[in-house]
């Protein structure tokens, strides 16, 4: 009954931390102090960590703990994640949105696996090795904390690599789907009960617009490139002003990926061009946003001027291209 209340204990804190943004900040900025914050996290994550292993050692092996000794180790547990908690909410939203975001998601993290340790001992009993891999997770998540972002910039800096990555793999997939005859042929290969013979490709048409439409996903790559490094590079937390214009960058970056999904999916055959058409326009008017605000940003510089310039030339003539190849059906 002890485990089964700390395990419920666990999955409270969670459901308050996903459910919830913390309400009014704990602190304002004049009161809240990084190092002393930083520091703070750093210990508890390895308070988690050290609580994942006291724990998991304690359930090793038969007999379980009972009675004085349980109480006594599922309290510190509960205290530790207590304090997690506490401090957490500590970080007021004030200093980023993103970084915000991106400590709760870790907090989250540590805390989700350690009640999925706490729920295998529970359902399993000791000394399982479902017990050995919740315990290891835990261990990796805490061993993250020195690679957290511990500014926006750093957050909105990690938000954009992600994205960098997604947008260059779905941008190589349908590069690889073009050089195809037949993009939809891999799907097929080998389902049992599917015809050989398959409708579903590109027109010349088809492929013609092809050509503009990948360009306009490579605008999307180099965009979050560009703004990453300039981000890194020149980007300020020291005003409030200079937080939140590294928040509205990577609210626009966050939607860039999505975006490109969508348009992707709506290029493969048969391409239906209207449907084409309403996810490129999306996705040119995202790059838009993104190059209005970089022309405004703290961070970037004269020289960031000319590939700012030039992606805004090359954000319309893909567009363009697009609107003309669209309606261009022999």
């Amino acid at each position: 009954m002890t485990l089964i209340l700390n395990a419920w204990a666990l999955d409270f804190a969670l459901r308050h931390l996903e459910e919830g943004d913390g309400g009014e900040d704990r602190k304002t900025d004049s009161e809240f102090i990084p190092e002393d914050y930083w520091d703070k996290m750093g210990k508890l994550f390895k308070a988690m960590s050290h609580e994942a292993t006291k724990f998991s050692m304690a359930f090793s092996s038969e007999p379980c703990p009972k009675g004085e000794a349980l109480v006594s180790l599922v309290s510190s547990m509960e205290k530790s994640v207590l304090a997690f908690v506490s401090v957490f909410y500590g970080l007021p939203k004030s200093q980023g949105l993103h970084l915000w975001r991106s400590t709760q998601r870790a907090v989250i993290q540590v805390l989700e696996d350690l009640c999925s340790l706490v729920k295998v001992v529970i359902e399993f009993g000791a000394g399982t090795q479902d017990q050995l891999k919740s315990t290891g997770m835990v261990w990796e998540d805490a061993d993250l904390f020195p690679s957290l972002p511990k500014d926006n910039k750093e957050a909105i800096s990690a938000q954009a690599k992600s994205n960098l990555s997604l947008v260059a793999d779905a941008l190589t997939e349908i590069e690889e789907a073009a050089d195809s005859d037949s993009p939809m042929d891999e799907m097929l290969l080998g389902l049992d009960g599917i015809s050989e013979e398959n409708d579903d490709t590109w027109s010349e048409d088809d492929k013609t617009l092809l050509a503009p439409c990948l360009g306009l996903i490579k605008v999307t790559k180099t965009l979050i490139k560009k703004t990453e490094h300039a981000a890194r590079k020149n980007g300020q937390c020291v005003t409030q002003g200079q937080i939140q214009e590294l928040d509205d960058v990577g609210e626009v970056i966050s939607r860039l990926s999505p975006s490109v999904d969508d348009f992707i999916l709506s290029l493969y055959p048969p391409l239906d061009r209207s449907n084409m058409q309403e996810h490129a326009n999306q996705l040119f008017t995202l790059h838009g946003k993104l190059l209005d605000l970089l022309r405004k940003s703290h961070f970037t510089t004269e020289d960031d001027e000319k590939w700012v310039n030039f992606l805004f030339k090359a954000n319309n003539h893909n567009w363009e291209k697009i609107q003309k190849e669209a309606v261009n059906v022999t």
